[in-house]
């Protein structure tokens, strides 16, 4: 079924020569003379049938080539290839036109977009139809190098559903359609297949805004044909034969709530990574389905970084490869792999595939890599993305915040605290490639606690004969320490880390915490707190895992007063006693001979120590206290 509105394929009629000077007219006959008002300005060419019909598969792949290297002459810069109907039917055995259209059209510089008509076949039913329709789309999106889908829809068939499984694969693809344009949030591509054409529309959506939800598992009576609600947000009216339901939305929320057949189903979305593919369990809550991959570290989407360490996660069975190259998948299910960005697009790929033939899932995303030029000593300015903090800060007057920021090399810098008067110089730690990075520390102790300040950053050139000005985005508060929260742990793992820097497995993390822990809050980074463990050792904690304790909450605390350490068929047991939700930490020493269990909020005063017989493993076990902290 050709494309609607002006950008269906050229009637059949026309031979190779005669139909690329045809092919941007609307109608047979000749084509436009020069510029006309009435049609739209074409920068996609259909690749039809009629081009490699009725030859062997060398001589459709070379029809294809030339008519291909034809096109990039014209300067048109897309070309559209169906992929379905009469396309498949008019291949020769082993012969693949997507593929050859992909090699041939990237190397003359040409973008390929692959054609899927929503149609449903004779005896098909509608849920079946989406179905198969999102099952090709996630083929092509996996197999082929596409750089967009476009969809034959029609008024009552949307092609959501078939864009959003592409979309889980590649979220870089420029998706067009006719029935698309109101889907709020998405990012327009002007210009993609026809340069003022109103009625065609052509988009790119973020990989947080893509959503597909297997619903089969929750619905264990049949989730075929279920009619479908999401608020604010462009989806799929009923889910398909398979159980499936895709969701385009204008911003992730924190809960995703769906009414699927009358019931009501509230998702929380705070520990998602992509690509958003989940299946729902019978007890309302996700997991993923086998094969599976995600991406947990990834630079921004545009970026000036040369060389970035993709991270990615799948099961600790599988085999995975960053851009072709296999990696080591270590037993936490992570992978990684450093990849140098050339300027302009990169393609990232991240595999797993499942042992004994279990499939393969595959996850790519695009970066810009910019390369920004030099820029001149004078006049003076100020890199403002350099500018640090760049969060809003809550601490304690003995801390002590790195300001800094990259600007004209050579010059002289102060930053003005307000209210007040305090005023501190920078101090320029280097000059490289003409750019110069200032830094200086504000030691919060000369400012009054219980108030926010204001940094204002001013360079001056060196001569005294201009000067710029920039203020920090956030407030620096100094708060006294009963003015924090106690937290209390709200996820089933909730992650505690040593320090705000991050390393390339994850984290650098000091434990991992159940739901109803009880933390002391004493500093605010942005989206993470700063808790207090002991009189030297703190941890942060991300906001989304952590909720604000009730008023009138007190700390944990108790007396240690009994161990016991006792043998199993294969294991030695110790015996802790934890009465209150105080927080822990586990580690062991460098050589592996002991392991330490540190309970912050508990005093020992156990005189009472059981070490039964039979033990193979512990030699000994024992508990002091340390220096309590105040209180």
């Amino acid at each position: 079924m050709p494309p609607r509105n002006c950008l269906r394929r050229p009637p059949v009629c026309f031979t190779a020569p005669a139909l690329l000077s045809l092919l941007f007219a609307a109608a047979c006959g000749p084509p436009p003379q020069g510029a006309t008002a009435s049609l739209p300005a074409f920068r996609a060419v259909w690749l039809q049938p009629v081009h490699w019909a009725h030859a062997d598969a060398d001589s459709a792949a070379s029809k294809i080539r030339r008519f291909v290297a034809a096109i990039a002459a014209t300067g048109q810069p897309t070309l559209l290839v169906q992929i379905d109907g009469e396309a498949a039917a008019a291949s020769p055995g082993g012969f693949d036109p997507l593929s050859v259209t992909l090699s041939a059209g990237h190397e003359n510089g040409l973008r390929v977009h692959a054609g899927l008509s929503l149609t449903i076949s004779s005896g098909e039913s509608p849920a079946a139809a989406r179905a198969r329709w999102k099952d090709l789309a996630q083929h092509v999106a996996t197999h082929y190098e596409v750089d967009g889908l476009h969809f034959d829809e029609r008024e009552t068939i949307s092609g959501i559903g078939a864009a959003v499984e592409a979309l889980l694969v590649k979220p870089y693809l420029v998706i067009s359609g006719s029935t698309l344009g109101d889907v709020a949030g998405l990012q327009p591509v002007h210009g993609a297949l026809a340069s003022n054409d109103t009625t065609h529309v052509s988009w790119r959506a973020d990989a947080s805004q893509v959503v597909a939800l297997d619903l089969s598992r929750w619905r264990l009576g049949g989730a075929t044909g279920l009619r479908v609600r999401v608020d604010s947000a462009a989806h799929e009216s009923m889910t398909d034969a398979a159980g499936r339901v895709g969701i385009l939305l204008p911003a992730l929320p924190d809960t995703l709530g769906l009414v699927v057949d009358g019931d009501s189903l509230a998702l929380e979305t705070r520990f998602w990574k992509p690509p958003y593919r989940f299946v729902v369990t019978a007890g309302g809550s996700v997991t993923r389905a086998e094969p599976w991959v995600e991406l947990r570290a990834a630079p921004a989407t545009s970026t000036t970084r040369d060389v970035f360490e993709f991270l990615g996660r799948t099961d600790a069975t599988a085999q995975a490869s960053v851009n072709g190259i296999d990696t080591e998948v270590y037993a936490t299910g992570v992978f990684f792999d450093s990849v140098a960005l050339v300027e302009g697009p990169n393609r990232v790929r991240l595999e797993a595939r499942w042992p004994d033939g279990g499939g393969v899932a595959v996850y790519e995303a695009e970066f810009e890599r910019r390369i920004e030029p030099p820029r001149p000593r004078l006049p003076l300015w100020i890199d403002a993305e350099s500018v640090q903090p760049s969060d809003t800060l809550a601490l304690l007057s003995m801390d002590i915040v790195r300001l800094s920021f990259r600007g004209s090399p050579g010059q002289q810098a102060t930053a003005r605290i307000r209210p007040g008067k305090l005023e501190i110089p920078f101090f320029q730690r280097s000059c490289d490639e003409g750019i110069g990075l200032y830094e200086a520390d504000l030691q919060l102790s000369r400012l009054q606690p219980g108030r926010s300040y204001q940094v204002e950053i001013r360079l001056r050139q060196a001569d005294g004969s201009s000067q710029i000005r920039h203020r920090l985005e956030h407030p620096i508060e100094v708060r006294q320490p009963h003015d924090f929260p106690l937290l209390v742990t709200s996820a089933r793992e909730s992650y505690l880390s040593w320090s705000l820097g991050r390393v390339r497995l994850g984290g650098p993390y000091q434990a991992e915490y159940p739901e109803g822990v009880v933390l002391q809050a004493n500093g605010i980074f942005g989206r993470r707190y700063r808790v207090r463990l002991g009189p030297q050792v703190v941890g942060f904690i991300s906001r989304r895992y952590v909720d604000v304790a009730p008023a009138g909450s007190v700390r944990p605390h108790y007396y240690l007063r009994s161990l016991s350490v006792s043998a199993t068929d294969s294991t030695d047991v110790v015996r802790i006693p934890r009465p209150e939700p105080v927080p822990y930490v586990v580690r062991s020493d460098p050589d592996g001979r002991r392991i330490l269990v540190t309970l912050y909020g508990v005093e020992t005063s156990s005189t009472w120590l059981a070490h039964r017989t039979g033990l193979r493993f512990v030699d000994k076990a024992g508990a002091r206290s340390m220096p309590r902290p105040t209180r």
